[in-house]
């Protein structure tokens, strides 16, 4: 379980009873794995079902493709969250370059029941925020999963993960959450008090990596992460890393691949149909 912080009378009471708990609370957080098991709604966005369909097509045409290949966003480096923590750009890197093998998850159920794939290729991509549809300055570091989805499967064996399947086919899955280890990390405060002195340089330091500077000034406390271990990245309805976009879902089809969902955050309904020609459907903001 993730750390419960109390409720406090003061911003004084809060950053002494902090410190003075700062290695139980560095213990406990090291000690578990961080999952979105808490929602963090700062900016709601519409999401379109972009899924596109030759006219006249009917279940048994669709049933033909039983491979989709995805790519998603698992995690996004400088937003505060909901667990009060803004992770820092090359959080990753260690991890990327030690791990062996990534999963692909149904909401963190990291079983032989919730896993949907566990041949994923995992990297880092910059985008801007602009790029992903939110309205800050600056880029993000975003930790991306690309797989191959495929119905037949023994991982897609279960009424959920078929479920799933079909979310993603259909363009209904923009979110995604990581399921992770704590490495690396700085508690950091904003205060001018000299008694927090330690902590201000390690706001100073890390705040200039905030998106939502305005939620972490109210907050006036967050934990800088700067290396973690990825667990497994799932698929979720809503997690407390709200920019963890859809970018792309291609179906595969006589051994080439046809993009039918892409874009996610566009607002306004797509009005792209299928031809018998293989199509690109390119998320304008990524060009």
């Amino acid at each position: 379980m993730i750390v419960k912080y109390p409720e406090f009378k003061s911003d004084a009471q809060k950053f002494d009873w902090l410190i003075k708990n700062e290695s139980m609370l560095i213990d406990q957080l090291k000690s578990t794995n961080k999952t979105s098991d808490v929602f963090f709604a700062v900016m709601p966005v519409e999401h379109k079902d972009n899924a596109n369909k030759a006219e006249g097509d009917n279940q048994e045409t669709n049933a033909v493709s039983n491979k989709i290949k995805v790519k998603v966003i698992i995690n996004t480096t400088g937003l505060l969250d909901s667990h009060s923590d803004v992770h820092i750009p090359g959080i990753w890197k260690k991890y990327l370059k030690e791990a062996k093998k990534h999963y692909l998850v149904n909401q963190h159920r990291f079983n032989f029941e919730g896993i949907l794939s566990d041949e994923v290729k995992a990297y880092t991509e910059e985008f801007t925020w602009k790029e992903l549809g939110y309205d800050y300055e600056g880029t993000t570091e975003a930790l991306v999963y690309e797989t191959v989805l495929d119905l037949d499967s023994v991982w897609i064996d279960s009424p959920e993960n078929k479920k799933l399947y079909n979310l993603y086919k259909s363009g209904k899955v923009n979110n995604h959450s990581v399921g992770m280890r704590y490495m690396k990390l700085y508690m950091c405060i904003n205060s001018t008090d000299a008694d927090y002195a330690e902590k201000k340089d390690n706001w100073d330091k890390y705040f200039p990596y905030v998106a939502n500077k305005e939620d972490a000034l109210q907050n006036k406390f967050f934990w800088a992460v700067t290396e973690a271990k990825a667990i497994e990245g799932s698929a979720v309805l809503r997690g407390s890393n709200f920019a963890t976009n859809t970018i792309s879902v291609e179906e595969i089809k006589n051994e080439e691949a046809e993009v039918i969902t892409s874009d996610t955050n566009k607002n306004e309904p797509s009005h792209d149909t299928q031809t018998d020609e293989p199509k690109l459907f390119i998320n304008p903001n990524l060009i």
